[in-house]
């Protein structure tokens, strides 16, 4: 799971329309950590599947097509084509409707934020049509659209192209300028003379949906653009598959029998700047391209399909399918491969970055992606890997059809990531989940996953955390010790919809080291609480839960539990993870990047600078390293600045308790004695045995092993390092 991140170790789906009765109770064919924050399917009598999904910081837009009345709107053709829209929580906001009296598919859309506000969206919707999209005259077999909304829903143009052969778009990007391009292919001269079979073309309109320049490339054999792309300097990416030697380039297969795929890099102004073309003598597919930028400038490029060839592993046994997944840098030049097999067929459709730090793949397999255990059909999946090409989530969910198990094939054909910590996937369900029930034919699917980590730059992707005694680092990365007894604000928002409070006991009586015992947190509109050592150690607004899985909260966040851990879920999708360590707590914090610069507390103001972080709640501001006098002694002391108040605390007391039940403003004390020079050496050699090489972690653990002589503070040095690099 991937946000912007503090870590503290410091340690409704509102679906409306057709549903057809029967079995209401099935079970995903998903295992409870692989359940979804939301889920909405919807759909007609007949197919409803999604294509695409795009997401602002306001809401996600889902595209595809229907054969029915989709939301109960009237249907225009054969075919129509659809526009939902669902707030980020999974409410439906609006839908649409449209088309003419052929088939019309919509295949894909793209956003772009107005002078970068990602509340105002511009909307752009591409695909093909039989007819007439608004009135325009089709110009043959198939024709190719663009149509463009607001975020209300409101139609503001539409555009129709196309030759008297069959045209196809595939995929549509915009640019930071608010240009938009549309790709896909033809075999006829959209832009230029036919080379033969199909050729891939890119068009290219202002936001005004004034056309711009377009292109055309082929050889005599086929190809397909089936994905674009832009990067921050206003190139343009386009990825396919060919037959051919398209540009120049050798068909792996030395042949013409199957196909390469490609990667083209326009500028913008329609030159092409270079093609690369790889394969194996197997068929390669391309389903889907994403770009990304890095913080140094770096510009990544990620392209995503199918292959039945040995493309990324040595051997290959079967003419199954694989997915893959290839990085390039801006020149061209591949920088990794992956391919991802199981016994059945794994396809990759959809693809997107959070902007630098990961990158998301969606698809479907009739397996177990971890596993490879087979599954009663094909499920959705979500692969989540760093930039470097290391795996770091993957999730997989399934449907069931009580009326016809062979028809319950669940499939991800578009996924998107908002600013914050959502990730979000598009396609269509056979079956039911237990929360939907199907409305018959394939239904649209769409849910979301707290997995991301931001959708700019890792820069905005930090960690603050806390640990062992505990040791605190920030999210903007400063370290320190904070050695409080009693209750602290640990960070809360400006926005006041995140506080988050922790408890410091002494550890086994010790007079100068204390640990975490509880944590506090006002949970969406929901005051949570997490009591170490209790029979059931969540309390939500004073009443013990007991969770085995997940609880949905009342006031929109959730809470899951794995073994002993707990994850608390905001609405923001916002997450502090609780461990218990033997006597003590560990926690870390994940926010949101649009978080940034609008806490305070112990934890830092996250705002990229390290050097402003030590701050009292009036505002002054402390230059690090703090003496022991600032820090602990005197009312304007910094420990004593975030003592919680007996008015704003989100604690559960007992009988006669209150917060100063559980503080002295006077700890720590000084020590009874120093660890000798070898017990430090003794316990420097168990925690660089425990795996911690981190030298912020070393330190900490030496400091915690050497004071206690609990050798249960090197592997919890360990886990917090582990956590820590797993998001850098």
């Amino acid at each position: 799971m991937l946000q912007g991140i503090g870590l503290l170790s410091l340690c409704l789906l509102a679906g409306t329309g057709e549903t057809s009765t029967g079995p209401l109770h099935a079970t995903p064919l998903a295992l409870p950590e692989d359940n979804p924050s939301w889920l909405w399917q919807h759909g007609t009598e007949g197919d409803d599947a999604g294509t695409g999904i795009a997401a602002s910081c306001e809401g996600t837009y889902s595209v595809g097509y229907t054969g029915g009345s989709f939301d109960g709107h009237p249907n225009l053709g054969n075919v129509d084509s659809f526009l939902v829209k669902h707030s980020l929580d999974g409410v439906k906001q609006w839908s649409r409707q449209f088309g003419g009296a052929g088939m019309d598919v919509a295949v894909a859309i793209a956003s772009f934020d107005v002078n970068g506000q990602c509340v105002n969206p511009e909307l752009y919707v591409a695909g093909h049509t039989s007819g007439s999209i608004d009135g325009t005259a089709s110009a043959g077999e198939t024709d190719i659209f663009l149509t463009k909304y607001d975020k209300a829903g409101n139609l503001l143009w539409s555009r129709q192209w196309g030759t008297p052969a069959a045209d196809t778009a595939t995929s549509v990007a915009t640019d930071k300028h608010g240009n938009v391009y549309v790709t896909g292919y033809t075999v006829g001269a959209l832009a230029a003379e036919s080379a033969g079979g199909q050729d891939f073309f890119l068009v290219k309109y202002d936001a005004a949906g004034t056309l711009l320049w377009k292109r055309q490339l082929g050889t005599a054999q086929h190809e397909q653009a089936r994905g674009v792309a832009c990067d921050a300097e206003g190139n343009i990416y386009v990825g396919g598959h060919t037959f051919g030697y398209l540009d120049g380039n050798t068909n792996a297969s030395n042949g013409t029998s199957t196909s390469d795929l490609f990667l083209t890099k326009y500028d913008a102004t329609g030159q092409k700047l270079w093609t690369k073309q790889l394969g194996t003598p197997a068929s390669e597919v391309t389903q889907g391209v994403a770009t990304s930028r890095r913080s140094n400038g770096v510009v990544d490029i990620y392209l995503a399909g199918h292959t039945t060839g040995n493309f990324a592993l040595p051997t290959k046994a079967g003419m199954d399918s694989d997915g893959l997944l290839v990085k390039f840098n801006d020149a061209g030049e591949v920088q990794w491969k992956k391919q991802l097999g199981t016994p059945g067929n794994d396809l990759f459709f959809g693809v997107t970055s959070d902007g630098g730090g990961n990158v998301y793949i969606t698809g479907n397999s009739p397996n177990d992606i971890d596993t490879h255990a087979i599954l009663d059909s094909d499920d959705v999946f979500l692969w989540v890997l760093k930039d470097t090409g290391n795996p770091l989530v993957s999730r997989q969910i399934g449907s069931i059809n009580p009326w016809n198990p062979r028809a319950q094939v669940d499939f991800g054909a578009g996924i998107a990531t908002d600013k914050g910590a959502g990730v979000y996937i598009a396609g269509y369900t056979e079956g039911q989940f237990s929360s939907m029930a199907s409305a018959g034919g394939k239904d649209l699917l769409v849910f979301k996953y707290a997995e991301g980590c931001s959708t700019n730059t890792p820069a905005q992707c930090r960690l603050g955390y806390g640990w062992g005694d505990p040791h605190y680092v920030t999210f903007d990365g400063a370290s320190y010790d904070f050695q409080g007894h009693g209750e602290f604000i640990l960070t809360e928002a400006s926005s006041g919809d995140l506080a988050i409070q922790a408890r410091q006991l002494p550890w086994n009586g010790l007079t100068h080291l204390s640990v975490f015992s509880a944590f506090a947190m006002q949970l969406g509109r929901d005051r949570v609480g997490y009591y170490l050592g209790a029979v059931h150690p969540v309390k939500v607004n004073g009443q013990p839960v007991p969770i085995s899985g997940e609880l949905a909260l009342p006031g929109g966040g959730r809470i899951l539990r794995q073994g002993e851990s707990y994850t608390f879920e905001w609405p923001t999708g916002d997450h502090l993870v609780i461990s218990p360590e033997h006597n003590y707590v560990n926690a870390y914090l994940r926010l949101s990047p649009s978080r940034a610069g609008t806490l305070r507390g112990p934890l830092g103001n996250f705002n990229g600078n390290r050097a402003d972080d030590f701050t009292l709640r009036d505002g002054t501001s402390l230059v690090a390293p703090l003496s022991f006098t600032q820090m602990y002694e005197g009312e304007t002391a910094y420990v004593n600045s975030w003592r919680v108040s007996q008015a704003e605390s989100l604690f559960d007391y007992g009988p006669g308790e209150s917060t100063a039940s559980f503080t002295d403003v006077h700890f720590p004390y000084p020590p009874a004695h120093t660890p000798s020079t070898v017990q430090q050496q003794q316990a420097q050699q168990l925690c660089q045995t425990a795996g911690v090489t981190n030298p912020i972690f070393l330190k900490g653990c030496i400091t915690d092993v050497a004071a206690t002589g609990d050798a249960s503070f090197a592997q919890s040095a360990a886990a917090m390092q582990d956590h820590a690099q797993q998001f850098h």
